[in-house]
């Protein structure tokens, strides 16, 4: 009786996310079938080299250069066996840009505080697969079935406010859950192929100001039913929040409970000519005095 065991192939990381600086990358590999790679020829900004102690357990070093361009870039090394045969595997590498504002990117600005005790708490849903830059040095690949909870520990021991971007397929954000809240301020929704907003933000005290969607970023949202509720400290809407969202759109207690609104802008709602329950939309703000005489004035299917 012969048993022959079957080959054996792994690697410690798959992505990673390059600060614009650039930087030295280490990948452990194991494959009992050899090793090769390939770098594609018009790839200048990235150099290799592979090294191995026993001839199936080995150490690719890769050296990014510095990113000096106005956009961010990205490449793969295939990974290939001793003879070149057979595919083994891709390592992918993104690095951003050192001028540029990625328009694509979901920008968030955060505040580790005392409260929080220094934990952010995003609020990812769904089948996320991003990278995100927590402000501070650190660039993390975010995958969901690896990393079901999105947080990150701040090293600062005084309340201090980062600016988080988001790069990737993010298709929900929901609150409801959240252990801590630490978002003050969404400054760019981005492209990262939402579909759910429900929940969002609910609960999220913390929250102080929100930002506009524009032709892409909110298009595919399918609801955003209690997206800002019981955000206390949310001041302003913006009048084209809604703009580009669809017109039917689920809407039903969205800023209920955000008892720091003084006002509501009149084009609001100027899209959303099918929605018929409107149930709850500012229930329990407090200091807002009076509706807007043409709020509902293209809603004409509005029965609650």
């Amino acid at each position: 009786i012969i048993n022959q065991a079957s080959a054996v192939f792994s690697i410690s990381q798959s992505k990673y996310a390059i600060r614009n600086e650039g930087d030295i990358i280490n990948t452990k590999i194991t494959s009992t079938m050899g090793l090769t790679f390939s770098i594609p020829e018009d790839c200048s900004w990235i150099s290799s080299s592979l090294t191995s102690d026993n001839g199936y357990s080995y150490t690719l070093t890769t050296e990014v250069s510095e990113n000096k361009t106005e956009n961010s870039r990205n490449t793969s090394i295939r990974l290939m066996s001793g003879d070149g045969q057979h595919h083994l595997g891709t390592i992918e590498i993104v690095q951003v840009s050192s001028d540029e504002e990625d328009p694509n990117a979901m920008i968030l600005k955060v505040r580790p505080n005392y409260i929080n005790e220094f934990l952010v708490d995003l609020p990812l849903a769904g089948e996320y697969d991003c990278y995100i830059d927590w402000g501070d040095g650190v660039i993390e690949y975010c995958l969901y079935s690896e990393k079901p909870d999105v947080t990150h520990k701040y090293s600062n021991t005084e309340p201090e406010s980062y600016t988080i971007r988001i790069v990737g397929r993010v298709i929900s954000l929901d609150s409801r859950h959240s252990k801590s809240h630490s978002i003050e301020e969404i400054v760019q929704w981005g492209s990262t192929g939402l579909t759910s907003l429900n929940g969002a933000f609910k609960g999220n005290f913390v929250l102080k100001r929100i930002t506009a969607s524009d032709n892409e970023s909110l298009s595919s949202v399918q609801g955003m039913t209690e997206a800002f509720c019981n955000c206390s400290s949310l001041e302003y809407i913006p009048s084209d929040l809604l703009y580009h969202c669809k017109a039917d759109l689920n809407l039903e207690y969205i800023f209920s409970g955000c008892s720091s609104l003084t006002a509501i802008p009149e084009d609001l709602l100027i899209k959303q000519t099918e929605v018929t329950n409107f149930s709850g939309l500012f229930a329990s703000c407090k200091k807002i005095q009076s509706i807007p005489e043409g709020l509902f004035r293209y809603n004409t299917k509005a029965v609650h």
